[in-house]
């Protein structure tokens, strides 16, 4: 078996390891996952050292009560916002509905590899939303699975947002093979370089080509438009 219960901050948790890779899931919180590491070394999710673990309230503001770090899921919106087309109903929660939400959760072992399954409903509007990580049996490779699927009689609107809070360090790049465009939040530009600002930037190479989202820059003389960031939050 390559999977074993754990606890994390006192939260009963399950962790999925091979040689190369782990990956540490909450159930409880969302199905948070708190870490994605190296066994031993590096660790690429960020945790909050001012907002700790607690058990997530519906309604709460996510940022104040639940931005702890990790890697949570964004459904059927991020931001707080109306319902379009019903500006009279509630407001669509902050980061959504999957962060509060309760989750059933199973770990499987298969030809593959390892995976982590996780299933919720909606409340605002009727759907099934379900999650797979999966560890790579040969490959330090971790897959990740997504499926909704609307229970109701109508069409409803959504945006789903993965929310990977990275544990930037000296030197770490993020490379989005095959993407030429992207288009970053205003307060995640304050942060960046100015490359990192541009709708579109050269191929990183030309076996892989893509885009370098952030690069992180040792602390020296430079311009404020160049300023590094000690993490990367994508909100």
């Amino acid at each position: 078996m390559s999977f074993r219960q754990v606890t994390v901050s006192g939260f009963p948790a399950a962790a999925l390891r091979t040689a190369e890779l782990e990956i540490v899931a909450v159930p409880s919180l969302g199905m948070k996952l708190t870490n994605l590491r190296r066994p031993n070394g590096r660790e690429w999710l960020w945790r909050s050292d001012q907002i700790p673990l607690s058990p997530p309230r519906p309604g709460a503001s996510y940022v104040e009560t639940a931005d702890s770090g990790g890697w949570d899921e964004c459904f059927p919106t991020v931001g707080a916002c109306p319902i379009p087309g019903a500006p009279s109903l509630p407001w669509l929660p902050d980061h959504g509905e999957l962060w509060s939400a309760p989750w059933s959760s199973s770990v499987y072992d298969h030809a593959g590899g390892t995976t982590l399954a996780g299933r919720t409903e909606g409340t605002v509007f009727h759907y099934e939303f379900e999650r797979e990580v999966t560890l790579d049996k040969n490959e330090p490779v971790a897959r990740f699975r997504y499926r909704v699927r609307n229970l109701g009689d109508k069409p409803f609107p959504w945006i789903w947002s993965s929310h990977p809070l990275l544990n930037v360090q000296p030197g770490s790049t993020l490379t989005l093979d095959g993407v030429e465009q992207v288009r970053l939040d205003p307060c995640m530009a304050a942060m960046t370089s100015r490359s990192a600002r541009s709708s579109a930037g050269p191929s990183p190479s030309a076996e892989r080509p893509g885009i370098s989202l952030f690069r992180r820059r040792e602390r020296g003389p430079q311009s404020s438009s160049q300023t590094p960031v000690r993490k990367a939050v994508c909100r």
